[in-house]
């Protein structure tokens, strides 16, 4: 049994790694956005990235902003990225937040441009300024800002999406639970013959006595 273990472990260990699916990415930066017709760039409208994409005067960002659409709001320019049709490009963050929640449908290309940070803004002289001051440090000090950036944000967390691959090796853990299953036998059998050896040899019993009719 732990002969037949080990081969079902490796065979299905070296058939994870000869079936691995690969799908190519067809745009990975901007070159390769502007190099195609099929899908078009999409910025929101009135955002720092249409007034740096617009004011441009040569380069790739002026061959995105020839071909570029605009889009109203930010959640329309995501949803309208589902579709197939277009390529959003906003804020690094909030791309990165709706690829990690859709990782089956979108993924974000290798190239950035645009990095943004995740801020709160409100009037210099607003009487509740020192309390949200207050109440964010303790959020940081506490290891709660950082674990909600890991949850929404981290890239970590965010599937490869339509990228290659890789099948993890089936390790000794993996399969362990076999050997488990394995050993309960065992040990039912040994239970069976050390119940047989009391039955015949300590209380001197033959075998058909205890056939139950």
């Amino acid at each position: 049994m732990f002969t037949v273990i080990i081969y079902g472990t490796y065979t299905g260990d070296l058939t994870a790694h000869l079936t691995i699916s690969f799908t190519d990415l067809p745009i990975k930066t901007l070159s390769d956005l502007v190099a195609q017709s099929a899908v078009k760039p999409l910025v929101p409208e009135g955002t720092n990235l249409d007034t740096l994409l617009s004011s441009s005067t040569g380069g790739v960002y002026r061959q995105v902003a020839d071909k570029m659409l605009m889009s109203d709001t930010l959640p329309g320019c995501i949803e309208q990225t589902f579709q197939g049709k277009e390529a959003c490009l906003t804020d690094y963050t909030a791309l990165l937040y709706v690829a990690r929640a859709n990782c089956s449908k979108v993924y974000i290309a290798d190239e950035i441009f645009n990095t943004a940070t995740v801020a709160f803004m409100y009037p210099e002289d607003a009487y509740f300024g020192a309390n949200i001051d207050f109440q964010f440090q303790k959020m940081h000090e506490t290891g709660i800002m950082q674990k909600l950036f890991n949850t929404y944000w981290s890239s970590d967390a965010v599937c490869s999406s339509g990228s290659s691959t890789e099948a993890d090796s089936i390790n000794l853990e993996g399969s362990g639970g076999c050997f488990i299953v394995a050993l309960a036998f065992y040990g039912l059998g040994l239970l069976t013959l050390l119940v047989e050896l009391l039955w015949t040899k300590a209380l001197k019993r033959h075998p058909l006595d205890c056939v139950v009719y």
